[in-house]
C-alpha cells in the first residue's frame, strides 16, 4: 500500500515537473518571440512614419517617402526663412522644430508652425546632407567629410567624426545605435558609427564616390555608388552580402518596400531588385535620373532629367502615368514626397508641384519668388503634421499649408553628451550660433502669396489598364503641348543586370564595441540590443530539444 502511494506520489511529482518545464519554456518562447515583435514593430513604425514627423531624408529608414500626414491642397505659404547660401539639403521634422542644412555652412532648427529661429551650428563647409533626428540628437553630415551629432534642442556639439577625406557626406541613417553615411570621396566609402560616441564601428570600400544614402532593411544597409554598383551590406559588419551592377552612376538612394529594393540609375532606368539576393525583377526605362524613388500604396514615384515626373506599378514596372513639367529643365536631385493623395517634388524650372498620386494631374504649383527666381529646386519635400517643407536655391525654406495655431515644441529626452571627439585631433565646442549679420532677422519674414496655379477641378486622365511585362515595349515619351499627366503604355523589361556575389571590396574594420551589440542606454528611441534571426531560431531550437530530451527521460524513469 505505501508502495504504491509513493509510486502514486512520484508520478504526481514526475508530471508536475514536466508541466514546469513545458510553462517555463513557453514562457521563453513568448518572451524571445516578443523581441522578434516588438523589433518587427519598430521597423514596421518606422516605415509607415509619425504623421506629425518626417525624421529623416525620405521620412524613414526604408526611404519610402510617405507620411499618414494630410497635404495641403494650394499652394499657400505657411512661412519661408531665409538662410545665407542655396538649401539643397532636405528638411527633418520632429518635435515641433524643422531641421535643415544650407550651403551657408550652417545647419538650422526653426519652430515648424512659425519658421521663428530656435538656433543653427557653423560647421564652416556646406551642409547638402539632410539631418537624421532621433532619441534627441540630430546627426547630419558636412562636405568636408565630417559627421556631426548635435543636441537637438540646444544645438550644443555632442561628438564629430573626422574620415580624414575631403568629400561630401550623404544623408545618415540611424539604426539600432549605429549611424551609417557614405562618403563622396574617390574612395568611395560607407562608414557605421556608433550613435553615442561617434566611434567607428566598420567600414566599406565601394572604390567610387558614394553620393547614395543608405536604406535600411533588417539587417541590411542598401547603398548605391558612381561605379554603377548597388551594395547590400550586413547592417553589424559591414560585410557584403550582394551587389547588382548597373550601366552608370547611381547617385540616388535605393527604396525597400518589403521584399523589394527599388533604384534609379543614370543609365536611364528604374529598377526593382530582391532584396535578399539583388536578382532583377524588372526594370523600367524612365530617362536618366538621381531622384530617388518613392513608393506609396503599391506605386513607386521617381523624377528624372528629362523634366517628367513617373509613376510605375510597383510589382510590374508598368509606367502608369507620366507629368512633364515642359521646363526643358530637369527633375535633378528631388525625390517625390507622397502624402493625403498627392505626390509633391520639386524641379530645376524653380517650381514645386503638388500632383493627383493617382493620374498625375497638377493640383498646384509653387515657383520660388525670390533673388535667385527660378534657379531651382534640389531638396526633397517634407511632410508632417499637414505641411510641406522644402529648401530652394533661392536660400529660402519653405513651408506650405493653411494658418495653423503653433504646435509647442517638445522638449528631447536629455541625452549623454560624449566629453571626447573620435578623431584624435579635439574639436572646440562652439557656442550656440546666432543668426549671421548677411541674414533677416530670425524672425521669419511671410512672403507675399504668389498667385497660385491650382488645377481645382482637373481633369481626370483615364489610367490605362495594367498588361503584361511580355506586351510590346512602349516607344519613347516625347513632350506635350499641355503639362498634364500622359497615360504611358506598358514597358517591356529590359537586360537583366549582372549580380555579383562576394568577394566584396575592401572591408576595414575598427578594434571597436561589437557592431551586434551597442549600449546605449541614453538614446530614448534607439534599440539598445539586436537579436539576430539566426539567433532566435536557435534558441528556440535549443529549448524544444531540450524539452523533448526531458520529457523522454521523465517517461522512462515513470515506466521502470
Amino acid at each position: 500500500m505505501r508502495k504504491g502511494t509513493n509510486s502514486h506520489m512520484n508520478k504526481k511529482t514526475l508530471s508536475a515537473l514536466l508541466v514546469l518545464i513545458l510553462l517555463t519554456s513557453i514562457m521563453i518562447f513568448v518572451f524571445l518571440g516578443t523581441l522578434e515583435m516588438t523589433k518587427a514593430a519598430n521597423q514596421s513604425s518606422q516605415s509607415n512614419g509619425d504623421p506629425n514627423s518626417w525624421s529623416m531624408f525620405h521620412n524613414n529608414l526604408s526611404h519610402s517617402g510617405y507620411s499618414t500626414s494630410t497635404a495641403p491642397m494650394t499652394n499657400q505659404t505657411l512661412w519661408n526663412y531665409t538662410t545665407g547660401g542655396i538649401v539643397s539639403s532636405s528638411p527633418a521634422v520632429v518635435g515641433g522644430l524643422v531641421y535643415v542644412g544650407s550651403d551657408d555652412g550652417k545647419i538650422y532648427a526653426l519652430n515648424a508652425s512659425t519658421g521663428a529661429f530656435s538656433w543653427s551650428y557653423t560647421i564652416g563647409s556646406s551642409v547638402e546632407s539632410s539631418p537624421a533626428v532621433t532619441g534627441g540628437i540630430v546627426y547630419v553630415g558636412s562636405g568636408y567629410g565630417n559627421v556631426y551629432a548635435f543636441d537637438a534642442f540646444t544645438g550644443v556639439k555632442i561628438w564629430n567624426f573626422t574620415t580624414g577625406l575631403l568629400g561630401a557626406i550623404t544623408s545618415p541613417a540611424v539604426a539600432n545605435g549605429i549611424v551609417y553615411v557614405g562618403l563622396g570621396s574617390k574612395e568611395g566609402n560607407v562608414y557605421a558609427l556608433n550613435a553615442s560616441t561617434g566611434n567607428l564601428i566598420w567600414s566599406y570600400t565601394t572604390g567610387d564616390y558614394v553620393y547614395s544614402s543608405p536604406a535600411i532593411s533588417g539587417d541590411t544597409v542598401y547603398i548605391g555608388s558612381d561605379n554603377g554598383n548597388l551594395y547590400a551590406l550586413n547592417a553589424s559588419t559591414g560585410t557584403q552580402t550582394w551587389n547588382t551592377t548597373t550601366r552608370s552612376d547611381i547617385q540616388s538612394s535605393p527604396t525597400v518596400a518589403g521584399s523589394i529594393v527599388y533604384e534609379s540609375s543614370e543609365d536611364g532606368n528604374l529598377y526593382a531588385l530582391n532584396a535578399e539576393t539583388g536578382s532583377t525583377i524588372w526594370t523600367s526605362t524612365i530617362g536618366q535620373a538621381d531622384s530617388s524613388p518613392a513608393f506609396a500604396n503599391g506605386m513607386v514615384y521617381v523624377g528624372s532629367w528629362d523634366g517628367s515626373v513617373y509613376s510605375l506599378n510597383a510589382s510590374t514596372g508598368t509606367i502608369i502615368w507620366r507629368y512633364n513639367t515642359l521646363s526643358f529643365l530637369r527633375i535633378y536631385s528631388s525625390s517625390p514626397a507622397v502624402a493625403g493623395g498627392l505626390v509633391f517634388v520639386g524641379s530645376e524650372d524653380g517650381n514645386l508641384y503638388a500632383l493627383n498620386s493617382s493620374t498625375g494631374n497638377k493640383i498646384w504649383s509653387y515657383n520660388a519668388p525670390g533673388i535667385f527666381r527660378g534657379m531651382g529646386i534640389e531638396s526633397s519635400p517634407a511632410i508632417a503634421n499637414g505641411i510641406v517643407y522644402v529648401g530652394s536655391d533661392d536660400y529660402n525654406v519653405y513651408a506650405f499649408a493653411p494658418s495653423l495655431p503653433p504646435t509647442p515644441i517638445q522638449t528631447p529626452t536629455p541625452t549623454q553628451t560624449s566629453s571626447t571627439p573620435p578623431n584624435p585631433t579635439p574639436t572646440p565646442t562652439p557656442s550656440q550660433t546666432p543668426l549671421p549679420s548677411t541674414t533677416p532677422s530670425p524672425s521669419p519674414k511671410t512672403m507675399p502669396i504668389a498667385t497660385p496655379t491650382i488645377s481645382l477641378t482637373p481633369t481626370v486622365t483615364p489610367v490605362p489598364t495594367l498588361t503584361s511585362l511580355n506586351s510590346a515595349s512602349a516607344p519613347t515619351p516625347s513632350l506635350s503641348s499641355v503639362a498634364t499627366s500622359t497615360p504611358i503604355p506598358a514597358s517591356e523589361p529590359t537586360s537583366t543586370p549582372a549580380v555579383v556575389m562576394p568577394p566584396a571590396p575592401s572591408l576595414t574594420v575598427t578594434e571597436t564595441p561589437s557592431a551586434s551589440l551597442i549600449q546605449s542606454p541614453t538614446l530614448a528611441g534607439v534599440e539598445t540590443y539586436i537579436i539576430p534571426h539566426e539567433t532566435f531560431y536557435s534558441i528556440v531550437a535549443v529549448i524544444m530539444v531540450g524539452v523533448a530530451a526531458t520529457t523522454v527521460i521523465i517517461l522512462r524513469k515513470q515506466k521502470k
